[in-house]
């Protein structure tokens, strides 16, 4: 599993702010900006794990600005029912 970095940043008596980093959060942004209105996209690795309460349908193979490989995306579809 990838590694997210998160901390509250600033002044400790002025501005403040939380903030995440990693490369996780990254192609999570990327992702959103992808996805059509009303669409979560995910990765692979993502998708395995949620596969069993959700149908969804692979979109193929997209490349994510900033890395030199494509990703495989999947779109989620609906729950599914238990």
């Amino acid at each position: 599993m990838d590694q997210v970095f998160a901390a509250e940043v600033g002044e400790p008596r002025g501005r403040r702010e939380f903030n995440i980093l990693g490369d996780v959060v990254n192609i999570a942004s990327r992702l959103t900006s992808a996805a059509s209105p009303n669409q979560v996209l995910l990765t692979e690795s993502v998708y395995h794990q949620v596969a069993s309460a959700f149908s969804c349908t692979s979109m193929g193979c997209i490349f994510l600005k900033g890395k030199a490989q494509s990703t495989a995306v999947y779109a989620v579809s609906q729950p599914k029912h238990r």
